[in-house]
């Protein structure tokens, strides 16, 4: 028996500096506050420090930095989101971006959700595609990407090889 495919899915529109990100509702597994971050002051400079959550030390990125724009000032709505992750390559199964405010949870379907073809995003290497998705333009990240670039990175944090930073505004 074939099981038919939902007509509808759940996702979240994520706000970043300047960005939007559409990601799976079910990526995300819990919202917080912007508090009791353990700061990393080395680079890369979107690996921003750890945070606990669970009984557990998660990684927590700038998704701009990631995407080549600059990381913001931390804005007093910050929140920060644990994600799942889609691959194996990060050891502890979730890690934790900054996000400018609450996810906005949408409904997904295919009438609602159309590519958008206005820039080739070429400087933007983790990024799958841009969509539009109402009124909303919004970008659907490349998962598998930033996970093999944020287990790389801590490889290096555990080595203790990456270079002494200043740290970065978003965290002062």
């Amino acid at each position: 028996m074939d099981e038919a495919m939902p007509d509808q899915v759940y996702g979240a529109l994520i706000t970043l500096n300047g960005e939007t990100w559409l990601l799976p509702n079910a990526a995300i597994a819990d919202v917080l506050a912007f508090e009791h971050v353990d700061i990393n002051t080395g680079s890369p400079d979107w690996l921003l420090g750890f945070v606990d959550w669970r009984d557990r030390r998660l990684p927590l990125i700038a998704v701009e930095g990631l995407l080549g724009l600059p990381i913001p000032e931390r804005m007093p709505r910050a929140r920060l989101l644990v994600l799942n992750t889609v691959t194996d390559q990060v050891m502890a199964g979730q890690y934790v971006i900054v996000a400018q405010g609450y996810p906005h949870l949408v409904t997904v379907n295919e009438r609602a959700l159309q590519p958008d073809w206005s820039d080739d995003l070429p400087e933007r290497n983790n990024t799958a595609c841009r969509v539009r998705i109402g009124t909303n333009l919004a970008l659907i990240p490349d998962l598998d990407r930033i996970e093999s670039q944020l287990a790389s990175a801590l490889v290096r944090v555990e080595a203790g090889s990456l270079e002494a930073a200043e740290l970065p505004a978003f965290l002062s």
